[in-house]
Protein backbone atom coordinates (compact mmCIF):
# COMPACT_ATOMS: atom_id res chain seq x y z
CA UNK A 1 0.00 0.00 0.00
CA UNK A 2 1.20 3.68 -1.06
CA UNK A 3 2.13 6.33 1.42
CA UNK A 4 -1.27 8.03 0.03
CA UNK A 5 -3.46 4.86 0.47
CA UNK A 6 -2.18 4.70 4.28
CA UNK A 7 -3.22 7.98 4.88
CA UNK A 8 -6.52 7.55 3.49
CA UNK A 9 -7.59 4.73 5.59
CA UNK A 10 -6.24 6.32 8.71
CA UNK A 11 -8.02 9.24 8.53
CA UNK A 12 -11.28 7.75 8.02
CA UNK A 13 -10.54 5.57 10.36
CA UNK A 14 -10.44 8.54 12.48
CA UNK A 15 -14.16 9.21 14.12
CA UNK A 16 -13.86 13.02 14.05
CA UNK A 17 -13.57 12.47 10.01
CA UNK A 18 -16.22 10.07 9.34
CA UNK A 19 -18.96 12.24 8.09
CA UNK A 20 -16.87 14.46 6.22
CA UNK A 21 -15.38 11.66 4.37
CA UNK A 22 -18.95 9.92 3.66
CA UNK A 23 -20.12 13.32 2.27
CA UNK A 24 -19.96 14.28 -1.11
CA UNK A 25 -17.59 16.96 -2.50
CA UNK A 26 -19.75 19.97 -1.75
CA UNK A 27 -20.89 19.15 1.51
CA UNK A 28 -16.99 18.45 2.17
CA UNK A 29 -16.11 22.05 0.75
CA UNK A 30 -19.17 23.45 3.28
CA UNK A 31 -17.68 21.54 6.45
CA UNK A 32 -13.95 22.24 5.95
CA UNK A 33 -15.17 25.80 6.03
CA UNK A 34 -17.72 25.64 9.01
CA UNK A 35 -15.07 23.78 11.14
CA UNK A 36 -13.09 27.40 10.52
CA UNK A 37 -11.70 28.69 14.20
CA UNK A 38 -13.45 31.31 15.72
CA UNK A 39 -10.93 34.03 17.23
CA UNK A 40 -8.41 33.97 14.33
CA UNK A 41 -6.81 30.56 15.52
CA UNK A 42 -4.23 28.30 13.00
CA UNK A 43 -6.13 27.00 9.98
CA UNK A 44 -5.17 23.46 8.49
CA UNK A 45 -4.16 23.28 4.71
CA UNK A 46 -7.70 22.04 3.64
CA UNK A 47 -9.16 24.90 5.62
CA UNK A 48 -6.32 27.73 4.28
CA UNK A 49 -7.14 26.50 0.86
CA UNK A 50 -10.92 26.83 1.25
CA UNK A 51 -10.49 29.99 2.20
CA UNK A 52 -8.30 31.14 -0.12
CA UNK A 53 -10.89 29.87 -2.74
CA UNK A 54 -13.45 31.54 -1.47
CA UNK A 55 -11.50 35.19 -0.94
CA UNK A 56 -10.61 35.31 -4.26
CA UNK A 57 -14.01 34.46 -6.14
CA UNK A 58 -15.27 37.25 -3.92
CA UNK A 59 -13.07 39.29 -5.30
CA UNK A 60 -13.08 38.78 -8.42
CA UNK A 61 -16.45 40.34 -9.75
CA UNK A 62 -15.31 43.91 -8.29
CA UNK A 63 -14.33 46.40 -10.33
CA UNK A 64 -11.26 48.10 -9.29
CA UNK A 65 -9.82 44.45 -8.62
CA UNK A 66 -6.61 44.61 -10.33
CA UNK A 67 -6.27 42.83 -13.79
CA UNK A 68 -3.23 40.32 -11.94
CA UNK A 69 -6.30 39.20 -9.38
CA UNK A 70 -8.42 37.91 -11.58
CA UNK A 71 -6.70 34.92 -13.44
CA UNK A 72 -3.87 32.21 -12.95
CA UNK A 73 -4.28 31.36 -9.01
CA UNK A 74 -3.03 28.01 -8.47
CA UNK A 75 -3.39 26.25 -5.14
CA UNK A 76 -0.55 27.37 -3.41
CA UNK A 77 -1.19 31.12 -4.02
CA UNK A 78 -5.04 30.46 -2.98
CA UNK A 79 -2.96 28.79 0.18
CA UNK A 80 -1.28 31.53 1.26
CA UNK A 81 -4.15 33.79 0.77
CA UNK A 82 -5.97 31.54 2.93
CA UNK A 83 -3.44 31.26 5.76
CA UNK A 84 -2.70 35.42 5.27
CA UNK A 85 -6.56 37.23 4.53
CA UNK A 86 -5.47 40.71 5.90
CA UNK A 87 -2.75 40.51 2.60
CA UNK A 88 -5.36 40.84 -0.05
CA UNK A 89 -5.83 43.37 -1.47
CA UNK A 90 -1.59 43.61 -2.40
CA UNK A 91 0.37 44.11 -5.45
CA UNK A 92 1.16 41.11 -7.42
CA UNK A 93 4.93 41.17 -6.08
CA UNK A 94 4.09 41.71 -2.68
CA UNK A 95 1.92 38.84 -2.68
CA UNK A 96 4.43 37.03 -4.34
CA UNK A 97 7.33 37.76 -2.40
CA UNK A 98 5.30 36.78 1.17
CA UNK A 99 4.37 33.64 -0.52
CA UNK A 100 7.77 32.78 -1.32
CA UNK A 101 9.30 34.08 1.51
CA UNK A 102 6.66 31.69 4.16
CA UNK A 103 7.25 28.93 1.87
CA UNK A 104 11.25 28.85 2.30
CA UNK A 105 10.32 29.24 6.11
CA UNK A 106 8.40 26.14 6.06
CA UNK A 107 10.65 23.81 4.04
CA UNK A 108 12.86 23.19 7.59
CA UNK A 109 9.33 22.26 9.83
CA UNK A 110 7.42 19.60 10.07
CA UNK A 111 4.35 21.46 8.83
CA UNK A 112 5.89 21.43 5.55
CA UNK A 113 4.98 17.58 5.09
CA UNK A 114 1.58 19.41 5.26
CA UNK A 115 2.45 21.41 2.40
CA UNK A 116 3.93 18.38 0.44
CA UNK A 117 0.89 16.09 1.19
CA UNK A 118 -1.09 18.80 -0.46
CA UNK A 119 1.04 18.70 -3.59
CA UNK A 120 1.12 15.13 -4.12
CA UNK A 121 -2.88 14.46 -3.71
CA UNK A 122 -3.26 17.17 -6.52
CA UNK A 123 -0.99 15.54 -8.44
CA UNK A 124 -2.77 12.35 -8.17
CA UNK A 125 -6.39 13.99 -8.81
CA UNK A 126 -4.80 15.45 -12.01
CA UNK A 127 -3.15 12.25 -12.97
CA UNK A 128 -7.05 10.58 -12.12
CA UNK A 129 -8.92 13.07 -14.00
CA UNK A 130 -6.15 13.76 -16.53
CA UNK A 131 -7.02 17.29 -15.60
CA UNK A 132 -4.85 20.33 -15.24
CA UNK A 133 -3.46 21.20 -12.09
CA UNK A 134 -4.54 25.04 -12.48
CA UNK A 135 -8.23 23.86 -13.37
CA UNK A 136 -11.32 25.42 -10.71
CA UNK A 137 -12.90 21.54 -10.87
CA UNK A 138 -9.51 20.25 -9.61
CA UNK A 139 -8.97 22.80 -6.97
CA UNK A 140 -12.69 21.83 -5.87
CA UNK A 141 -11.85 17.88 -5.67
CA UNK A 142 -8.62 19.02 -4.29
CA UNK A 143 -10.14 20.69 -1.16
CA UNK A 144 -12.99 18.07 -0.80
CA UNK A 145 -9.90 15.17 -1.11
CA UNK A 146 -7.94 16.67 1.97
CA UNK A 147 -9.90 15.45 4.74
CA UNK A 148 -8.55 11.74 4.08
CA UNK A 149 -5.14 13.99 4.71
CA UNK A 150 -4.32 13.45 8.19
CA UNK A 151 -1.23 16.07 8.19
CA UNK A 152 -3.79 18.47 6.50
CA UNK A 153 -6.32 18.73 9.04
CA UNK A 154 -3.85 20.07 11.55
CA UNK A 155 -3.55 23.67 12.29
CA UNK A 156 -0.75 25.21 11.95
CA UNK A 157 1.44 26.64 14.40
CA UNK A 158 1.00 30.54 15.41
CA UNK A 159 4.50 31.27 14.50
CA UNK A 160 4.27 29.60 11.08
CA UNK A 161 1.74 31.60 9.77
CA UNK A 162 2.57 34.06 7.31
CA UNK A 163 1.06 36.69 8.44
CA UNK A 164 4.30 36.87 10.96
CA UNK A 165 7.09 37.67 8.51
CA UNK A 166 9.27 40.06 9.74
CA UNK A 167 10.81 40.33 6.18
CA UNK A 168 10.37 38.96 2.54
CA UNK A 169 12.57 38.54 -0.56
CA UNK A 170 11.61 39.07 -3.83
CA UNK A 171 10.01 36.60 -6.18
CA UNK A 172 10.81 36.37 -9.44
CA UNK A 173 7.44 34.44 -9.81
CA UNK A 174 3.71 35.93 -10.25
CA UNK A 175 0.73 34.49 -9.35
CA UNK A 176 0.05 31.06 -10.91
CA UNK A 177 3.52 29.79 -11.10
CA UNK A 178 4.67 28.64 -7.67
CA UNK A 179 2.60 25.22 -7.96
CA UNK A 180 4.56 23.93 -10.72
CA UNK A 181 7.72 24.91 -9.63
CA UNK A 182 7.00 23.38 -5.86
CA UNK A 183 5.35 20.40 -7.24
CA UNK A 184 8.81 19.25 -9.88
CA UNK A 185 10.74 20.23 -6.78
CA UNK A 186 9.22 16.92 -4.77
CA UNK A 187 11.52 14.40 -6.77
CA UNK A 188 12.80 13.84 -10.42
CA UNK A 189 10.22 12.21 -12.82
CA UNK A 190 7.04 14.41 -11.49
CA UNK A 191 4.85 14.84 -13.85
CA UNK A 192 2.43 18.49 -13.88
CA UNK A 193 -0.24 18.76 -16.36
CA UNK A 194 -1.06 22.53 -16.77
CA UNK A 195 -3.65 24.22 -19.53
CA UNK A 196 -0.06 25.33 -21.40
CA UNK A 197 1.55 21.62 -21.18
CA UNK A 198 3.20 18.97 -19.45
CA UNK A 199 6.74 19.88 -17.17
CA UNK A 200 8.33 16.78 -16.02
CA UNK A 201 10.99 17.44 -13.47
CA UNK A 202 14.48 15.80 -14.68
CA UNK A 203 16.86 15.81 -11.62
CA UNK A 204 19.76 17.30 -10.56
CA UNK A 205 21.95 14.96 -12.97
CA UNK A 206 19.60 15.04 -15.93
CA UNK A 207 19.42 18.63 -16.24
CA UNK A 208 23.55 18.77 -16.28
CA UNK A 209 23.52 16.40 -18.81
CA UNK A 210 21.06 17.59 -20.98
CA UNK A 211 22.89 20.99 -20.67
CA UNK A 212 26.37 19.72 -21.45
CA UNK A 213 24.31 18.19 -24.62
CA UNK A 214 22.68 21.27 -25.72
CA UNK A 215 26.27 23.20 -25.46
CA UNK A 216 27.44 20.36 -27.35
CA UNK A 217 24.97 20.61 -30.19
CA UNK A 218 24.88 24.27 -30.47
CA UNK A 219 28.85 24.43 -30.59
CA UNK A 220 29.03 21.55 -33.41
CA UNK A 221 26.64 23.98 -35.45
CA UNK A 222 28.38 26.77 -34.66
CA UNK A 223 25.51 28.62 -33.33
CA UNK A 224 23.34 29.10 -30.05
CA UNK A 225 20.08 26.68 -30.17
CA UNK A 226 16.90 28.02 -30.41
CA UNK A 227 14.29 27.92 -28.36
CA UNK A 228 12.43 24.88 -28.55
CA UNK A 229 15.43 23.29 -30.89
CA UNK A 230 15.97 19.56 -30.90
CA UNK A 231 19.26 19.01 -28.40
CA UNK A 232 19.69 15.74 -30.67
CA UNK A 233 19.54 15.70 -34.57
CA UNK A 234 17.82 13.10 -36.19
CA UNK A 235 20.81 11.23 -37.57
CA UNK A 236 21.84 10.75 -34.13
CA UNK A 237 18.48 8.79 -32.81
CA UNK A 238 19.37 5.37 -34.72
CA UNK A 239 22.67 5.34 -33.30
CA UNK A 240 21.19 6.16 -29.83
CA UNK A 241 18.80 3.08 -29.95
CA UNK A 242 21.33 0.87 -31.32
CA UNK A 243 23.73 1.99 -28.59
CA UNK A 244 20.81 0.84 -26.09
CA UNK A 245 20.43 -2.81 -28.19
CA UNK A 246 23.89 -2.89 -27.68
CA UNK A 247 23.93 -2.95 -24.33
CA UNK A 248 20.96 -4.98 -23.29
CA UNK A 249 22.65 -7.69 -25.62
CA UNK A 250 25.52 -6.92 -23.83
CA UNK A 251 23.87 -7.50 -20.36
CA UNK A 252 22.39 -10.08 -21.42
CA UNK A 253 18.81 -8.97 -20.15
CA UNK A 254 15.63 -11.31 -21.02
CA UNK A 255 14.17 -10.63 -25.03
CA UNK A 256 10.85 -8.96 -23.01
CA UNK A 257 12.84 -6.56 -21.30
CA UNK A 258 14.45 -5.51 -24.87
CA UNK A 259 11.20 -5.74 -26.52
CA UNK A 260 9.81 -3.53 -23.58
CA UNK A 261 12.47 -1.01 -23.85
CA UNK A 262 12.45 -0.96 -27.92
CA UNK A 263 8.15 -0.31 -27.65
CA UNK A 264 8.12 2.10 -24.93
CA UNK A 265 11.73 3.87 -26.25
CA UNK A 266 12.38 3.98 -22.41
CA UNK A 267 15.81 2.60 -20.96
CA UNK A 268 14.86 -0.73 -18.63
CA UNK A 269 13.97 0.34 -14.90
CA UNK A 270 15.18 -1.52 -12.25
CA UNK A 271 13.80 -2.21 -8.69
CA UNK A 272 13.08 1.59 -8.10
CA UNK A 273 10.83 1.65 -11.60
CA UNK A 274 10.68 4.54 -13.90
CA UNK A 275 10.25 8.33 -11.84
CA UNK A 276 7.22 8.85 -14.14
CA UNK A 277 4.26 6.41 -12.97
CA UNK A 278 2.65 7.02 -16.43
CA UNK A 279 5.51 5.78 -17.99
CA UNK A 280 6.08 2.97 -15.37
CA UNK A 281 2.41 1.63 -16.44
CA UNK A 282 3.07 1.57 -20.18
CA UNK A 283 6.19 -0.14 -19.49
CA UNK A 284 4.75 -3.12 -17.30
CA UNK A 285 1.59 -3.43 -19.44
CA UNK A 286 4.21 -3.71 -22.45
CA UNK A 287 6.30 -6.17 -20.16
CA UNK A 288 3.09 -8.47 -19.06
CA UNK A 289 1.52 -8.65 -22.54
CA UNK A 290 4.66 -9.56 -24.18
CA UNK A 291 5.12 -12.42 -21.08
CA UNK A 292 1.32 -13.58 -21.76
CA UNK A 293 2.15 -13.70 -25.73
CA UNK A 294 5.12 -15.90 -25.11
CA UNK A 295 5.14 -18.31 -22.44
CA UNK A 296 8.27 -20.18 -23.38
CA UNK A 297 10.25 -16.60 -22.20
CA UNK A 298 7.94 -15.92 -19.36
CA UNK A 299 9.04 -19.51 -18.02
CA UNK A 300 12.78 -18.35 -17.80
CA UNK A 301 12.05 -14.74 -16.98
CA UNK A 302 13.46 -14.20 -13.31
CA UNK A 303 12.60 -10.18 -12.16
CA UNK A 304 15.36 -10.00 -9.26
CA UNK A 305 17.40 -11.68 -12.21
CA UNK A 306 16.89 -9.23 -14.46
CA UNK A 307 16.42 -6.22 -12.28
CA UNK A 308 20.21 -7.16 -10.74
CA UNK A 309 21.94 -7.14 -14.69
CA UNK A 310 20.10 -3.48 -15.26
CA UNK A 311 21.69 -2.13 -12.02
CA UNK A 312 25.09 -3.42 -13.90
CA UNK A 313 24.12 -2.53 -16.64
CA UNK A 314 22.74 1.27 -15.68
CA UNK A 315 26.21 1.51 -13.50
CA UNK A 316 28.01 1.11 -16.72
CA UNK A 317 26.51 3.61 -18.84
CA UNK A 318 26.85 6.01 -15.91
CA UNK A 319 30.83 5.52 -15.18
CA UNK A 320 30.87 6.09 -19.44
CA UNK A 321 28.96 9.01 -19.39
CA UNK A 322 30.93 10.30 -16.35
CA UNK A 323 34.21 8.98 -17.77
CA UNK A 324 35.28 12.54 -19.72
CA UNK A 325 32.80 15.05 -17.65
CA UNK A 326 33.33 16.50 -14.13
CA UNK A 327 29.75 18.13 -14.15
CA UNK A 328 28.58 14.69 -14.86
CA UNK A 329 30.83 13.05 -11.94
CA UNK A 330 29.18 15.92 -9.83
CA UNK A 331 25.53 14.75 -10.16
CA UNK A 332 26.18 11.81 -10.08
CA UNK A 333 27.59 12.24 -6.47
CA UNK A 334 24.83 14.15 -5.65
CA UNK A 335 22.23 11.45 -6.65
CA UNK A 336 24.15 9.24 -4.04
CA UNK A 337 24.19 11.17 -1.73
CA UNK A 338 19.90 12.01 -1.86
CA UNK A 339 18.86 8.44 -2.57
CA UNK A 340 21.53 6.07 -1.10
CA UNK A 341 18.93 3.32 -1.19
CA UNK A 342 18.31 3.97 -4.94
CA UNK A 343 19.41 1.28 -7.51
CA UNK A 344 22.20 2.61 -8.93
CA UNK A 345 23.67 2.98 -5.04
CA UNK A 346 22.71 -0.17 -4.16
CA UNK A 347 24.35 -1.73 -7.44
CA UNK A 348 27.51 0.17 -6.33
CA UNK A 349 27.85 -1.13 -3.01
CA UNK A 350 27.12 -4.65 -3.87
CA UNK A 351 30.40 -4.19 -6.82
CA UNK A 352 33.20 -2.55 -4.65
CA UNK A 353 34.09 -5.56 -2.80
CA UNK A 354 35.15 -7.41 -6.14
CA UNK A 355 36.70 -4.23 -6.93
CA UNK A 356 38.85 -3.73 -3.65
CA UNK A 357 39.55 -7.49 -3.60
CA UNK A 358 41.31 -6.86 -7.19
CA UNK A 359 43.30 -3.65 -7.12
CA UNK A 360 43.60 -3.13 -2.95
CA UNK A 361 43.18 -0.86 -0.80
CA UNK A 362 46.29 1.43 -1.52
CA UNK A 363 46.25 1.51 -5.64
CA UNK A 364 42.43 1.92 -5.42
CA UNK A 365 42.52 5.12 -3.05
CA UNK A 366 45.43 7.15 -5.20
CA UNK A 367 43.00 6.49 -8.12
CA UNK A 368 40.17 7.03 -6.64
CA UNK A 369 41.40 10.59 -5.67
CA UNK A 370 42.46 10.87 -9.22
CA UNK A 371 38.73 10.60 -10.45
CA UNK A 372 37.38 12.99 -7.70
CA UNK A 373 40.08 15.92 -8.07
CA UNK A 374 38.28 18.74 -9.52
CA UNK A 375 34.51 17.44 -9.07
CA UNK A 376 32.46 20.11 -7.45
CA UNK A 377 30.86 18.03 -3.86
CA UNK A 378 33.71 14.77 -4.04
CA UNK A 379 34.48 13.30 -1.36
CA UNK A 380 38.16 14.01 0.32
CA UNK A 381 41.26 11.75 0.43
CA UNK A 382 40.14 11.29 3.92
CA UNK A 383 36.80 10.57 2.99
CA UNK A 384 37.97 7.93 0.29
CA UNK A 385 40.62 6.75 2.78
CA UNK A 386 38.17 6.09 5.59
CA UNK A 387 35.62 4.63 3.07
CA UNK A 388 38.15 1.86 1.92
CA UNK A 389 39.56 0.94 4.98
CA UNK A 390 35.75 0.37 6.33
CA UNK A 391 35.18 -1.74 3.55
CA UNK A 392 38.24 -4.04 3.83
CA UNK A 393 37.83 -4.50 7.49
CA UNK A 394 34.19 -5.44 6.27
CA UNK A 395 35.70 -7.84 4.03
CA UNK A 396 37.89 -9.70 6.47
CA UNK A 397 35.45 -10.31 9.09
CA UNK A 398 34.37 -13.23 7.10
CA UNK A 399 30.36 -12.92 6.33
CA UNK A 400 29.64 -13.89 3.20
CA UNK A 401 28.20 -10.08 2.05
CA UNK A 402 27.04 -7.29 4.35
CA UNK A 403 25.27 -7.43 7.44
CA UNK A 404 22.00 -5.25 7.89
CA UNK A 405 23.70 -2.95 9.61
CA UNK A 406 27.01 -3.11 7.47
CA UNK A 407 24.12 -2.76 4.32
CA UNK A 408 23.13 0.54 6.15
CA UNK A 409 26.63 1.90 6.38
CA UNK A 410 27.84 0.64 2.93
CA UNK A 411 25.11 2.78 1.60
CA UNK A 412 25.70 5.91 3.11
CA UNK A 413 29.80 5.82 1.18
CA UNK A 414 27.64 5.16 -1.97
CA UNK A 415 29.69 8.21 -3.46
CA UNK A 416 33.03 7.15 -1.89
CA UNK A 417 32.62 3.95 -3.46
CA UNK A 418 31.12 5.15 -7.06
CA UNK A 419 34.97 7.13 -7.17
CA UNK A 420 36.95 4.15 -6.64
CA UNK A 421 34.33 1.74 -9.26
CA UNK A 422 34.70 4.84 -11.69
CA UNK A 423 38.54 5.10 -10.80
CA UNK A 424 39.23 1.17 -11.49
CA UNK A 425 37.66 1.64 -14.88
CA UNK A 426 40.53 3.31 -15.48
CA UNK A 427 42.95 0.84 -13.47
CA UNK A 428 41.86 -1.76 -16.41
Amino acid sequence: MGKASRRRREARQNPANRDIARASQQERFAMIAASLPRGGGGLSVAQALAVGSVLVAANNPRNDTPEWFRDGWDVVDLLTAGMHPSLLPCSESRFSAVRDTWLDQLRTEPFWGAVTDMLETLLQISHDTATPVDDPEVVMALVASLVDVPSCMQPIAEGLRPAGLAAVRPSADGVGRAVVREALALRPGIRVLTDEGEAISLGDRNASTLRELADGRAEMLGRPLEPGERIFGEEEVPRFEAFVEEMMAAFELSPAIRHASKVTGFMPPGREGLPNQHHQDEWEQVLEVFLQEHPDIAAAYDPEAEAEKIGLMRLKIVLQADADSLANRAGTIRDLRKTPEGDLAQIIIRMVPMVLGAFGRRTLLDAAGDWARGVDGAPSMTDLARALLWLERSMKSGSDGYTTEEAVQAASLAAEFYCAIGASEELR
